[in-house]
């Protein structure tokens, strides 16, 4: 029993010493697998594979392009190369780049809008009546991205955010402006007079409640008043319609 142990922890250790000689054979000369996790769209999306894949080659130190391309496609599985087989035909996918690779099935898996589209959801956007002014121009922005507007962006970015600020009273200043002032000095002076409006609306508050407002004749509560004039309740002398009236007794008027 002691010889069939002895035999069999003399093969486990020899099974051990050969593997790790292959290993440093394979590291001396360059030959060390390295493989990539398939790719299932069914699991994740494309960008994720893709960014997993980069960091994968910056980790083992691939840098060589052909080489990128060699371990993807072999490593990439049946549904992932088959998908990028029919993208890239007659093309075949062995002839391109690393970055060409990724960038097709990155292209079927986001499809980009109509510009038209777009730029009419650009134009439609108006700031709301508790959205700040940095808010609203955050959401010009984020729209604009998929706009294509190219060199025109900045003058599209402008002439969007004016008209569609909700205060008209800062369009009404803006417009006063020279007409080449650019994006950020608009946004300057339009978000000043946001923080001023703000700031005399406290002021104001703050009087309104510090103020005592007098009643009036036509707050008070008249049902329980005597009128001096005729005896009835519900008015006073003032209001009395027999104030014009001539006191049988005494012979004055208004004194009944």
């Amino acid at each position: 029993m002691r010889k069939v142990t002895n035999l069999a922890t003399g093969l486990m250790l020899a099974s051990i010493f050969f593997w790790c000689i292959l290993t440093i054979s394979n590291m001396d000369t360059g030959t060390l697998i390295i493989k990539v996790e398939p790719f299932d769209p069914d699991l994740e999306k494309w960008e994720s594979y893709e960014e997993q894949t980069i960091q994968f080659f910056l980790a083992k130190d691939v840098t060589e392009d052909k080489k990128k391309v060699a371990v993807l496609l072999s490593s990439m599985g049946p549904k992932g190369y088959g998908l990028l087989k029919s993208l890239a035909t007659p093309t075949k996918p062995s002839t391109l780049t690393f970055p060409d690779i990724c960038k097709r099935p990155h292209d079927y898996y986001n499809p980009k809008p109509p510009v038209l589209l777009e730029r009419l959801r650009f134009y439609n956007q108006i700031q709301g009546p508790s959205e700040k002014i940095s808010e609203y121009l955050a959401e010009l922005r984020r729209l604009s991205s998929t706009c294509n507007f190219g060199r025109f962006l900045n003058e599209a970015l402008r002439d969007k955010f004016v008209c569609g600020l909700f205060d008209t009273a800062i369009p009404k200043k803006l417009l006063s402006e020279d007409d080449s002032s650019i994006l950020g000095n608009i946004v300057k002076t339009a978000m000043s007079m946001e923080s001023a409006n703000k700031n005399a609306s406290i002021i104001k508050g703050e009087t309104h409640i510090g103020q005592r407002v007098s009643p009036t004749s036509s707050s008070l509560n008249t049902s329980k008043l005597q009128c001096s004039c005729c005896g009835k309740t519900g008015h006073i002398k003032k209001d009395c319609r027999m104030r014009t009236f001539k006191c049988f007794n005494c012979g004055r008027i208004g004194d009944l």
